[in-house]
């Protein structure tokens, strides 16, 4: 599933909102019948909130991935400098 792009979200969004004003304006039993305005007006919401926790989503994300590449960074350098130290230590211990 491919995800679908915020851009082409609110432009979709913009031609649901389209849609109800024009349900709105011609307000006849005949339309009403055949399409259902306050269903795309509930669509339209839902994906308005969707993409709202979307958004928030992707930042928490970013968030987490900033901390795991710092908390990276700050092991593997610390982890380099012990690892080569300790193989110092070992080899002078053993005389080779």
């Amino acid at each position: 599933m491919k995800p679908i792009s915020a851009e082409k979200l609110n432009k979709f969004s913009g031609h649901l909102k389209n849609m109800v004003r024009d349900l709105v304006r011609h307000n006849t039993l005949t339309v009403h019948q055949t399409v259902n305005q306050f269903y795309y007006m509930q669509k339209a919401e839902e994906l308005k909130l969707l993409q709202a926790q979307l958004e928030e989503t992707q930042k928490k994300l970013e968030l987490i991935q900033k901390r795991i590449y710092e908390h990276y960074l700050e092991t593997y350098h610390k982890w380099r400098r012990d690892a080569l130290w300790l193989n110092r230590f070992l080899l002078r211990r053993t005389g080779k």
